[in-house]
């Protein structure tokens, strides 16, 4: 993997640091138009010193690069909305305060974006108005709980990570540069729709000697690889082992790497039978609570839809849920919770005997009584 970056790094005449604990930090943008996903990745490596030798340590985080449709729709400035140009920024970033609010690498150098002026939900690389500037694009997360699924307001131009493990993890690497070299950060933005990828391979996770060195654990290290989770899912099935199914369902994020994984399911499946996807070998592996509800729930998370006729892959409506009286809500646990009147709750995943299924601001799904909601289109 790092040859292939060196390699990349010498074809543009960028930078890359060999200093221990010195932080590259990379944005691979996603050869996709379509907002409001987190389909692109920061990559952050550093020389390891290590009683053997030094080494490099890699890591690969789930992020956007793009702004939110939104504020696509929305811009928050006259000129349209930010997408930040590729290219490598030095001592572009540091240390600081996201909006007052909490830490994240915020900038302090011009960075070169092209505004996004027709206030529709297409992402416009090429056809907008390009600026350097002071424009506030920040490295930062999303959701504090969590996974989040849609950038939504997340991103008016921003880096921002999906997973608040990864950001966690991240800024405690990025506090270890700034002890050793200072509070600058160097960020390097790759286009994927401009720029070959072919020789950037599969990442493995850092050696045992690296990872000691590190409390906490991202949520992931590497590429998402379908065949590694559909294996581990069909052998927890086959074996009627419900922690390997769910740890193999934890590692899917979105219904797109859940529909790879379920095409390689049905593979599997000896060809004497009619194939079947992971949700009815689910039900008929696991047909009552509470193995039932553990499954569920993470089906739920990924994005999948319950409807009359089971379970849907078209994933989560873009409509906005708010109560209408003071009413409670609760989860797969039992659990409940009091919501004010007019509370923003969340989104509608399905509405079935009178009772709504939604998906909270935590990434996680909820239920309240249909009659306590009102819908936003």
């Amino acid at each position: 993997m790092i040859k292939a970056i060196k390699e990349l790094a010498s074809e543009r005449d960028f930078v890359i640091y060999e200093q221990p604990n010195f932080l590259n930090i990379w944005g691979f943008r996603a050869n996709n138009k379509t907002p409001n996903s987190f389909d692109d990745q920061i990559h952050v490596f550093t020389v390891v010193e290590t009683a053997q030798s030094p080494v490099w340590a890699y890591w690969i985080f789930k992020c956007t690069t793009d702004p939110g449709t939104f504020w696509l729709k929305n811009p928050d400035a006259p000129k349209g909305t930010a997408i930040l140009n590729p290219g490598q920024y030095i001592n572009s970033h540091a240390i600081g305060q996201h909006r007052g609010q909490y830490t994240a690498l915020v900038q302090i150098a011009p960075l070169t974006v092209t505004r996004d002026y027709n206030r529709d939900n297409i992402l416009d690389f090429e056809n907008g108005k390009t600026a350097s500037g002071i424009y506030g694009i920040n490295i930062h997360r999303a959701s504090r709980h969590g996974d989040t699924f849609r950038v939504d307001k997340y991103s008016a131009g921003c880096q921002v990570f999906k997973n608040i493990k990864d950001f966690d993890f991240f800024i405690g690497l990025c506090q270890k540069h700034r002890k050793l070299y200072g509070n600058k950060f160097t960020y390097t933005l790759i286009d994927k729709q401009m720029e070959s990828m072919s020789k950037i391979k599969q990442s493995t996770k850092p050696s045992k000697s690296v990872t000691s060195q590190y409390k906490v654990k991202p949520s992931t290290y590497a590429f998402f690889s379908p065949e590694t989770v559909a294996d581990s899912i069909y052998k927890g099935i086959v074996s009627k082992d419900l922690d390997k199914v769910l740890k193999g369902l934890f590692r899917i994020t979105d219904t797109e790497e859940y529909k790879k994984v379920n095409e390689l399911i049905k593979a599997k499946q000896p060809e004497t039978t009619t194939a079947k996807g992971i949700s009815t070998l689910l039900s008929k592996v696991f047909p009552e609570d509470p193995f039932r509800s553990k499954y569920r729930a993470q089906l739920f998370r990924i994005g999948l839809k319950w409807g009359a006729k089971g379970w849907m892959l078209s994933g989560i409506e873009e409509r906005e849920l708010f109560s209408n009286q003071d009413a409670v809500i609760w989860d797969s646990s039992g659990n409940c919770f009091n919501v004010p009147y007019g509370a923003y709750i969340g989104k509608l995943i399905a509405e079935q005997n009178g009772i709504t299924t939604f998906q909270a601001t935590d990434g996680r799904p909820y239920f309240i009584h249909t009659t306590s909601i009102k819908n936003h289109d």
